[in-house]
Order: structure tokens, then C-alpha cells, then sequence
């Protein structure tokens, strides 16, 4: 499976990378919302991790985007932020994301998130 992890933090995406190429999946980049956008949509991810504030356009706005385009609508979007509060994680649900994970996260709790989003649990 694909996972497109869009943050403008090196460090960040290198862990996310780590942890799941470790777990079996194929990690794509990008460093913000445009980057996100066109990676959606020519290299079809199963997952997108999407951080909320990026240059260029934010998470938010590529959410946005990413749900009312048909090519992109239906691929899950985890967001994944380090100012989200329960109010903010409903806002990015209601908003289209299957879910939100809060930074800093555990690499472990991450990842197990991811499975069971892919289980259809989340």
C-alpha cells in the first residue's frame, strides 16, 4: 500500500517514513498542500498523512481540495497536527478526513492507527 505523507518538516516526514517503510508500505513526499494535490492525484495513494499548517496551501485547504475533486475524493486523509484539540479533530473529520492524529505522536501509536484505518476500524 501507498501512503502519501505531506509535511513541510524534514525531520517529521523522515520519521513517518522510517516507521512505515519498516511496516511494509511505500512512502511518497510532499513538502505542502500543492505538492500533496498533485501527488493525490498522479500517483493515486491509498492513505494521505496530511499536516494542517504547511507552506504554499495548508492542510486544510488541500483537504478541501482533495475531497471535491473525483479523482482524489475517496482516498482516506489522516490530519495530522500540532495545534489540534478535540474541537479542531471533529472540524477536519466533518470536513472530510477519516481521521487526526495529534503531534507529537508515538511512532507505534501512529502506525497503529494507520491499521486500523486500513481495517475499516477507524
Amino acid at each position: 500500500m501507498r501512503i502519501l505523507v505531506a509535511d513541510d518538516e524534514d525531520n517529521i516526514r523522515q520519521l513517518i517514513r522510517i516507521v512505515l517503510t519498516r511496516a511494509g508500505y511505500v512512502v511518497l513526499e510532499a513538502t505542502d498542500g500543492v505538492e500533496a494535490l498533485s501527488q493525490a492525484t498522479s500517483q493515486a495513494p491509498d492513505l494521505i498523512l496530511l499536516d494542517v499548517r504547511m507552506p504554499n496551501m495548508d492542510g486544510v485547504e488541500a483537504l478541501a481540495r482533495l475531497k471535491a475533486d473525483p479523482a482524489t475524493a475517496d482516498i482516506p486523509v489522516m490530519m495530522v497536527s500540532a495545534y489540534a484539540q478535540q474541537r479542531e479533530g471533529l472540524e477536519y473529520i466533518a470536513s472530510g478526513a477519516s481521521a487526526y492524529v495529534t503531534k507529537p505522536f508515538n511512532p507505534r501509536d501512529l502506525l497503529v492507527r494507520i491499521e486500523a484505518l486500513f481495517a475499516g476500524r477507524l
